[in-house]
C-alpha cells in the first residue's frame, strides 16, 4: 500500500519538529473542553479516529474540514460513522495543509504544513 499521506512531523517557528501525534493530542485536549461550537481541519478523516469525536457531548456543534477519498473502504466507514452522530457535520477540504481547532471562539490553534 502507498502511502500518500505528508510527513508525520511538522516544523514549527523555531524550527523543531511536532509529531503529528502531539498535534492530535493537543487538539483532543481542547476538543475535551467544547461546551458550545468547535471547527476542526485535519489532513485526512482518519485523523479524527485520534480525537475521539463520540466522547465529546452532544450538545457540542462540530463543524469538520478533511480530505476524504470514498474509494477507500476506511474512509467511507468513517465517514458513515460520524455521520450517525447529529452534533457533526463534515465538509471535503482537499488541500491537506493544515491542522486547525477553534473551540467556542476562545481558543484558536492552527499548525500549517
Amino acid at each position: 500500500m502507498v502511502n500518500s499521506e505528508p510527513e508525520d512531523k511538522i516544523i514549527d517557528s523555531n524550527d523543531k519538529e511536532i509529531p503529528k501525534s502531539v498535534i492530535l493530542k493537543k487538539m483532543r485536549e481542547i476538543l475535551g473542553n467544547a461546551v458550545h461550537k468547535v471547527t476542526i481541519t485535519v489532513l485526512d478523516i482518519s485523523d479524527l479516529q485520534d480525537l475521539h469525536l463520540s466522547e465529546v457531548r452532544s450538545s457540542v456543534n462540530i463543524k469538520i474540514r478533511c480530505n476524504i477519498d470514498p474509494s477507500l473502504e476506511e474512509d467511507a466507514e468513517l465517514l458513515e460513522e460520524l455521520e450517525r452522530l447529529d452534533n457533526i457535520t463534515i465538509r471535503l477540504y482537499e488541500d491537506r495543509d493544515r491542522f486547525l481547532i477553534d473551540r467556542d471562539g476562545e481558543e484558536l490553534l492552527v499548525w500549517i504544513i
